[in-house]
């Protein structure tokens, strides 16, 4: 099986929230921007949820998918990234073993 990488580069987002983030217009604006150019028009966007403080990495995500099309949204790959620790990993058990209760 192999997947189609559209355009000709992929965008990292960490650039919108390190080592400060950019305002979320700034960012929405970049976003449609890097995928919307005509000579490149990358559909591939790297995340992070730990990019930022208080996920502002994914809230800029999430209100750059709600301004855009279903049919333009069915273009983009999202990758995000994920960092588990274990004191993370403990809150999720213990919600398991009390959700099953």
């Amino acid at each position: 099986m192999s997947l189609n990488m559209p355009g000709k580069f992929g965008f990292g987002s960490m650039t919108l929230t390190c080592p400060k983030p950019v305002p979320i217009e700034t960012a929405i604006e970049t976003l449609k921007f890097i995928t919307g150019h005509p000579k490149f028009g990358t559909k591939v966007i790297n995340a992070g949820e730990f990019y930022g403080a208080n996920d502002v990495n994914l809230k800029y995500l999430k209100e750059f998918v709600n301004s855009n099309t279903d049919e333009f949204n069915r273009e983009l790959i999202i990758s995000i990234k994920v960092a588990w620790t274990k004191r993370l990993f403990h809150l999720m058990e213990l919600g398991r073993i009390l959700g099953n209760q």
